[in-house]
């Protein structure tokens, strides 16, 4: 038993009332809402908690409960993520751990071999994932998830024909809102894998037809807008996302839109004082963005350069040391930076 379930235990015993005061309960119920719960999270911030509490209570009444360790493995991953497919790796070990248990007291639980499989996927161990992915196949052949995790697991082959085909099965025969909106997101990846962008917009919008409430619907399409170039469309998703969350993604990728609409203002259309205030925008939203101090610096240094003054070009100065700082490999503003000290140097004699 890992860290995570043996603390688990541990904290049971101090706290815990006696067995008999916990009474009868329904495991299935309290196990399908901290389902629920989980999958409510990021939108709902309490998600977690509130899964726990419930998986907690499961547990106190039953320590053999398969659904309780299952419900808890899927907890031990979602704690762990970090970010895109990134997760820590104790915790993905922890989930292990509590799927493999949750299997020992059940073989044949459904719910422990389909999310089980996904620490697999996230450690890119593709084999073991697909062993439980069969497992959960053989179990309940007509389950819409076992398509999605399929699915899941040819888009980290790069199998695109595969996952479009799985995807679109979902939708066809799935009635379960969140399965039809991950149904669509994989589609939106493989739309822009085959650059089919008309349909890949199409699906982003369905999605957040779906769930206009969700802030990550929303995020995913301003990346995907910025990844168009159509920075004003990416920065009104990004600034509603945010509105409806506050969350360190939408900071980032609102950063990014805003950014790539100073570039264009700078670079394209050479109008360095509006681009000046995106740069500045972008950097309020992630203070690590590189590339906006890069742009912030070349605009004060085309406003000092022009008009020869010595305090908007020491503002450039700081500003391109700054994007190296945070970028050493940023060899664009390296060069800038050079270029900026011999003006300056001329400037001041």
């Amino acid at each position: 038993m890992g860290i995570f379930c043996r603390f688990i235990v541990y904290a049971l015993i101090l706290t815990a009332p006696s067995m008999a005061s916990c009474g009868n309960i329904d495991e299935k119920a309290l196990y399908e809402k901290a389902q629920e719960a989980i999958d409510n999270y990021p939108g709902d911030q309490a998600g977690l908690v509130k899964a726990g509490n419930l998986l907690n209570k499961i547990y106190k009444s039953n320590p053999q409960s398969a659904l309780a360790h299952t419900g808890l493995g899927r907890l031990a991953y979602k704690k762990g993520y970090i970010n895109y497919d990134n997760f820590n790796k104790e915790s993905l070990a922890e989930a292990h751990s509590l799927f493999e248990k949750a299997l020992s007291l059940d073989p044949e639980l459904f719910d422990a071999c389909y999310y089980g499989a996904y620490p697999y996927i996230y450690e890119q161990n593709y084999q073991q994932a697909k062993v439980l992915a069969q497992k959960a196949l053989a179990i309940n052949p007509n389950s819409a998830k076992v398509d999605l995790l399929f699915a899941e697991i040819a888009k980290r082959e790069n199998d695109t024909n595969e996952v479009e085909r799985r995807s679109l099965r979902v939708i066809e025969t799935s009635s379960n809102k969140k399965l039809i909106e991950d149904a669509y997101a994989l589609l939106s990846w493989v739309y822009q894998a085959q650059k089919r962008y008309d349909l890949a917009e199409k699906t982003y919008k369905k999605i957040i037809k779906l769930d206009a409430t969700s802030p990550w619907a929303k995020i995913n399409y301003s990346r995907f807008l910025i990844s168009l170039r159509k920075y004003d469309e990416a920065i009104d998703y990004g600034k509603q996302a945010l509105a409806i969350m506050d969350f360190g993604m939408g900071h980032h990728i609102l950063s990014q839109a805003l950014c790539g609409k100073g570039v264009a203002l700078y670079w394209k259309d050479k109008r360095p004082n509006e681009a000046k205030r995106f740069f500045e925008a972008a950097i309020q939203h992630d203070s690590d963005n590189a590339d906006a101090y890069y742009g912030l610096g070349m605009s004060f240094y085309s406003i000092g350069h022009r008009n020869k003054n010595v305090a908007e070009i020491e503002k450039a100065e700081k500003a391109l040391n700054k994007s190296i700082q945070l970028n050493p490999d940023h060899q664009q503003a390296k060069i800038a930076l050079n270029q900026l000290k011999l003006l300056l140097s001329a400037v001041k004699k």
